[in-house]
């Protein structure tokens, strides 16, 4: 009976310094992150203040939202997390959103020379497809030194269709 003892305290002590070294051994978790200096590139911050501009504070303009955030894979869809997978590292630039319901109107792409890169231009065709069959029109527009804004509004009622934007004072603030 002694032997048993001691062959369980031999097993305990070799059960405890497993359990010591193992902690003392874990490095501790490295966090490499740091905040952004900025979010939105300088064009993109140009063209957001168009947007805010233009839209006279009817609607909402998210920049940088991600397509996870409002499409979503079919319930039921086989193959589930391949489709979810496919849009949940990617983003559009700008979306419009109706006040009261906070609904997706418009998805906005400013197209920079970085869209004529052959991986961007099947991401660019993904997404405009993955729009195509949600519902959801995208303009794509093409940065811009000076944008005319009576010529971008137009644009982007044509693509709202029924929702009316009030003609605010185009004047550019400085």
């Amino acid at each position: 009976m002694s032997k048993i003892y001691i062959l369980l305290a031999i097993i305990a002590i070799i059960a405890i310094a497993v359990a010591i070294w193992d902690s003392l051994s874990k490095k501790p978790e490295i966090f490499p992150y740091q905040k952004k200096k900025y979010f939105l590139t300088p064009t993109e911050k140009i063209f957001f203040e168009v947007l805010l501009q233009i839209l006279n504070n009817q609607y909402f303009v998210f920049p940088q939202v991600h397509i996870a955030s409002i499409l979503e894979v079919r319930k039921g869809q086989a193959n589930y997390m391949a489709y979810f997978n496919k849009i949940i590292r990617k983003s559009f630039d700008f979306v419009i959103f109706d006040k009261q319901n906070l609904n997706a109107l418009l998805v906005i792409e400013l197209d920079d020379s970085s869209h004529n890169q052959p991986k961007r231009v099947e991401r660019d065709e993904f997404v405009n497809e993955t729009l195509k069959v949600s519902d959801l029109n995208i303009l794509h527009i093409k940065p811009q030194q000076n944008y005319n804004l009576e010529e971008l509004k137009q644009s982007i009622l044509s693509k709202l269709e029924n929702h009316v934007i009030p003609t605010p004072d185009l004047s550019i603030k400085q």
